[in-house]
């Protein structure tokens, strides 16, 4: 049985504006993600998992 395709929700207008602002925003601000701190957790982790 064959499912339907249901179409894709589209921004317009305002809300289509609003997006595109807060993208510009973010692409703007220089933060980097520092994830120092989750791998040494993960590896440790990892360690006593014997993996």
């Amino acid at each position: 049985m064959a499912l339907a395709i249901r179409p894709l929700p589209v921004l317009e207008n305002a809300a289509a504006d609003r997006f595109v602002k807060k993208a510009n925003r973010v692409l703007k601000a220089k933060r980097k993600l520092d994830l120092t701190q989750k791998a040494k957790s993960t590896m440790s982790i990892l360690r006593t998992a014997k993996i």
